[in-house]
């Protein structure tokens, strides 16, 4: 999960954070900004050089990204409920 902001960290319910650990998600933070998310909760924090990330999730209206383990987009989320209904499909799909 990437999202734009760190604030999106902080956006998943109990059973979106359970799923989350079940399957091994990371979370991560990419910015170009050096002083974005002093507090990153544990989250793996990139800087982006340019700006292909940030034109791509402007570009899809996203707050945060569910990826893949083979780099696919597996969703993305524009606000705090359509990411959790992200991750609990995802869980649905995996878990039955």
């Amino acid at each position: 999960m990437a999202p734009r902001g760190a604030a999106a960290l902080w956006w998943l319910r109990a059973p979106s954070r359970d799923t989350w650990r079940r399957i091994g998600g990371e979370r991560v933070i990419i910015s170009s900004d050096e002083a974005t998310a002093a507090s990153t909760g544990g989250a793996l924090r990139l800087r982006e050089r340019g700006l292909l990330f940030a034109d791509w999730m402007a570009r899809h209206g996203a707050a945060a990204v569910v990826v893949r383990p083979d780099r696919y987009v597996y969703g993305v989320a524009r606000d705090r409920d359509g990411l959790n209904r992200l991750i609990e499909g995802l869980g649905h799909h995996i878990f039955g």
